[in-house]
């Protein structure tokens, strides 16, 4: 309990979130579902230099106390070195040459660190096997599926990464999740995969009000899913202000 309370207590608070709403006009919500046991979902968010922001979504294997502490040593590390924080993939080789030692054997995480840069209405971002990270644009009805391949971090000392992008304007949001999404067992049987999320995103995406949209699509794939989950649940949703 008290592993579970902590990690919740390294997760974003509503008043940073909303700091990062007043200072960069990016409306943030998230959603944390724990399963029966500890597991080793984190994520964090930062306002940059130049009215960036960065924002990463880790996952790592196992459930348990070994997962919950892989969780504290990642956020120990985690200290945005702006050598690297601009550069996603960077960022990613660094974190890893840091983390791959500390991790017993046989553990790793997956991982999507990304910068929002309005400036350029883009978003560039480097994944570790991550989820693939998704992006409703305005006026289209189905998500750009960004790509999450990459060298998982802490399975080999030495990886390189891939700098990616994809197109972030006035009135785009960013859709970050763990596999328990795409991964969880359904009523119905089999998995939700990619296709599954990419269908009810379009769903919501008629929902106008951005602090509706994450609450919608959470009560319809609640719906779905098979009860007690099997995995942490975790939801990111990041929308870009338009006005």
């Amino acid at each position: 309990q008290t592993a579970r309370e902590t990690q919740t207590f390294l997760l974003p608070n509503s008043s940073f979130l909303n700091s990062i709403q007043d200072t960069h006009k990016l409306y943030v919500t998230s959603h944390f579902e724990p399963c029966s046991e500890l597991g080793g979902d984190y994520w964090g968010i930062k306002g940059l230099e130049q009215d960036q922001v960065a924002v990463l979504i880790a996952d790592f294997s196992g459930h348990g106390v070994n997962a919950a502490l892989n969780t504290f040593r990642l956020h120990a590390l985690l200290d945005y070195d702006l050598e690297t924080a601009y550069n996603p993939a960077a960022f990613l080789e660094n974190l890893n040459a840091r983390l791959s030692p500390l991790l017993p054997s046989g553990q790793y995480a997956t991982m999507f660190y990304g910068v929002i840069d309005p400036a350029h209405n883009r978003l560039r971002y480097s994944s570790a096997a991550s989820t693939n990270p998704l992006v409703i644009l305005p006026h289209k009805k189905e998500p750009e599926i960004g790509n999450g391949s990459g060298f998982p971090l802490g399975m080999f000392d030495h990886s390189s990464y891939e700098n990616r992008e994809l197109p972030f304007p006035p009135d785009a949001a960013l859709f970050l999740y763990s596999d328990a999404v795409t991964e969880g067992k359904l009523i119905s049987g089999g998995r939700f995969e990619v296709a599954g999320l990419v269908q009810l995103i379009s769903e919501s995406v008629a929902e106008k009000d951005s602090s509706q949209r994450l609450a919608t699509l959470i009560r319809k794939i609640d719906q779905k899913f098979s009860h007690p989950l099997s995995d942490d649940l975790t939801v990111i949703y990041i929308h870009r202000d338009y006005r």
